[in-house]
């Protein structure tokens, strides 16, 4: 999992730590609250609003990601017209003097 979407999730499940109506269940390997119905039902603006956060910023992590894979895309299209080069190992290392 991308660390920037385990941290994001961290922040939303820390967010029910100190809430009376949230009932801590992790477990070794899982982090995990529960939430009665009633709960929910009680304090839905409060969860709407957590979740909403998260979404948008799991949204943001996505785009950030797409913006990646394009740039890439259009990095090997100019490789592939020649327009661009690409370089060995050998060469970077010489240039960057890591050669010895």
């Amino acid at each position: 999992m991308p660390r920037e979407v385990r941290k994001a999730l961290q922040v939303w499940f820390d967010s029910f730590e100190n809430d009376e109506f949230a009932d801590d269940v992790s477990t070794v390997s899982l982090d995990a609250w529960a939430v009665s119905h009633e709960a929910v039902a009680q304090n839905i603006d409060a969860l709407a609003g957590r979740l909403e956060q998260l979404l948008a910023e799991l949204h943001a992590i996505h785009l950030e990601d797409l913006e990646d894979v394009k740039v890439a895309e259009e990095a090997l299209e100019r490789i592939r017209r020649g327009e661009e080069r690409t370089y060995s190992d050998e060469e970077v290392r010489a240039y960057l003097g890591l050669d010895g």
